[in-house]
């Protein structure tokens, strides 16, 4: 697979574009941008958008059955299941021209969660994206596949990960850039999760 980022900003423009995605994280709630779904085109009439601090909750019809593998839809829409689907989401954007640097979302499955993350451009894909609390590792995510909109990572996560992920005080995405394999580390913001976690329950 050709690596993405070819063509691209070099990893050096990357790092600071996730620089500045800090800093917008830092002055404003994210939660303030909602009108950007994780999955461009999945906002209609029949999605439900609810903000908790920094997090949302979003609410729409089941993905298409070409799209269930990257958004995790599948967790919430098996056997042809047409309720609708919720994910407690976060996105982190640049400052300067409003672009989404990466987003992150949770659903339900059974116990445990489905976690996935749109990423940037120029990341090396082998080593994934590690989720992080005060530096100790809680969980793995994988890359599955690229889009014009990000690199898409998803992992499932058991009850104890997940139970540890929203208790978190400290949560961030750890990832490295291509080519050289720069750290590159985004905290996430930690008010509303509990609140958007619990109402997925619902």
């Amino acid at each position: 697979m050709q690596e993405p980022g070819a063509g691209r900003a070099p990893a050096g423009d990357l790092i600071a574009g996730l620089a500045l995605a800090l800093c917008i994280a830092a002055t404003s709630p994210v939660a303030a941008q909602d009108e950007t779904p994780v999955d461009p085109g999945a906002a209609g009439p029949d999605t439900v958008v609810e903000s908790y601090g920094n997090w949302q909750v979003r609410c729409g019809p089941p993905a298409a059955p070409t799209d269930a593998a990257i958004t995790g839809a599948e967790d919430q829409a098996e056997n042809g299941a047409r309720s609708l689907v919720c994910e407690a989401m976060q996105e982190l954007f640049q400052s300067e021209t409003g672009q989404r640097l990466v987003a992150v979302a949770f659903s339900r499955a059974g116990d445990g969660a489905g976690m996935t993350i749109v990423a940037p451009f120029g990341l090396l894909l082998s080593e994934g994206i590690t989720l992080t609390d005060n530096g100790t590792a809680l969980a793995l995510i994988g890359f599955r596949t690229c889009l014009p909109t990000g690199c898409i990572a998803r992992a499932d996560l058991d009850a104890d990960t997940i139970a540890n992920v929203i208790a978190a005080p400290d949560l961030t995405l750890s990832m490295r850039a291509a080519p050289g394999g720069e750290p590159v580390t985004i905290p996430l913001l930690r008010e509303g999760l509990t609140e958007a976690w619990t109402r997925l329950s619902r």
